[in-house]
């Protein structure tokens, strides 16, 4: 059985600086099988810059949050540090589903509910698609390069969609969030280009600049760069450099992975092909697990079977210094220690690999 809630702020008049009667008023209502219990508290955050707008005891099936929102804003609601979901305060009546995440009923909560509907038709059939294959009788090598195609496509259809949504929204809330979805793998060219023509509220939001500042960071490690060096404590207390293993003599692929991330695992059998062709032979593997649990990476290493040195527990050191904002990320350094080439995934990354090596 659904609980219904109907959330109202204690103190809503007066939370938003510039809030005014006419018109601005919002009220949201949601709904959930398993998201809350009674006694939990619910917070009210800005998206953006995590700021506390409003909390709620729930106490039982019906709670009260109505306040005024002069324009939209980028919000979440959270439980226990766990985010239910992220929508667009507004005037008019907001409904939440969140046993699916989604918001809608208000003009900007609809476009990004209509985004998020194609978004997962698109990676439904992405799925099915895998399922057949995998029942197709192809080989592991066809397969596998069938789901690195698909898997290409299909990021760069979804991409697409977030850009047009983008550019089409550049003045309002939603434009945000669909700005936040394209703009992994830009670089400071593209960035800028992208982000030309914006209000300056939306360039200087602090998940924008979290982009700029990233790739401002990917141009100073760029291909051709020498490599930055990074410190890691790993979980048993052990003290690691990346200098440890680049530039000595070979090149070295270090793959920035975690082990909830899907992608990754997609990416495993492949380099398991390049570590069979090339260990020993002028090329190293080094797996350093970012945003993860220490045991969670360990697990994921014995399921995997992962052959190669795993440094677990860098958490965001390294990939605040090279710019990584969204995993796998893949760089190839050359035995001299300067970046050979970065960024690359499925079939682009074992041509890029066998190039390589062929010339050594």
């Amino acid at each position: 059985m659904k609980t219904t809630i109907l959330f109202t702020a204690l103190a809503a008049v007066g939370i938003f600086a510039g809030c005014s009667g006419n018109g601005s008023g919002y009220k949201i209502t949601a709904t959930s099988q398993d998201a809350f219990s009674q006694g939990d508290t619910l917070l009210l955050i800005d998206y953006d810059t995590d700021e506390h707008l409003d909390s709620i005891v729930v106490a039982d099936s019906t709670l009260v949050f109505e306040g005024n929102a002069d324009k939209g804003r980028t919000v979440a609601l959270t439980n226990n540090g766990k985010r239910l979901a992220v929508f667009l305060l507004e005037p008019g009546e907001i409904t939440i589903d969140l046993n699916t995440r989604t918001a809608k009923g208000t003009p900007l909560n609809d476009k990004n509910y209509a985004l998020n509907e194609a978004g997962d038709s698109i990676i439904q059939n992405y799925y099915s698609t895998v399922e057949h294959l995998k029942k197709s009788g192809k080989t592991e090598a066809e397969i596998q390069n069938a789901l690195d195609s698909l898997t290409s496509a299909t990021d760069s259809i979804l991409t697409a969609m977030n850009k047009n949504a983008f550019e089409a929204n550049k003045d309002n809330a939603f434009g945000l969030l669909a700005f936040l979805d394209y703009a992994y793998g830009l670089d400071k060219a593209q960035l800028e280009a992208a982000l030309d023509g914006t209000p300056d509220w939306f360039r200087n939001s602090v998940r924008v600049q979290r982009f700029v500042d990233a790739a401002y960071k990917l141009d100073k490690t760029a291909p051709g760069k020498m490599f930055t060096d990074f410190t890691v404590t790993t979980s048993d207390g052990k003290t690691v450099k990346l200098s440890d293993y680049v530039g000595k003599d070979d090149y070295v692929l270090v793959d920035f992975w975690a082990s909830w991330c899907g992608p990754c695992m997609r990416e495993m059998p492949g380099l398991k092909e390049i570590y069979g062709k090339y260990n020993g032979k002028g090329l190293q593997i080094v797996g350093v697990a970012v945003w993860d649990v220490p045991d969670d990476t360990r697990k994921a290493v014995e399921t995997q079977q992962l052959p190669w040195t795993i440094i677990d527990n860098a958490q965001r050191i390294p990939t605040d210094l090279y710019g990584i904002m969204g995993i796998p990320h893949i760089i190839m350094f050359a035995p001299d220690g300067t970046i050979a080439f970065r960024g690359l995934t499925g079939e682009e990354l074992q041509k890029a690999v066998d190039d390589l090596m062929e010339k050594r």
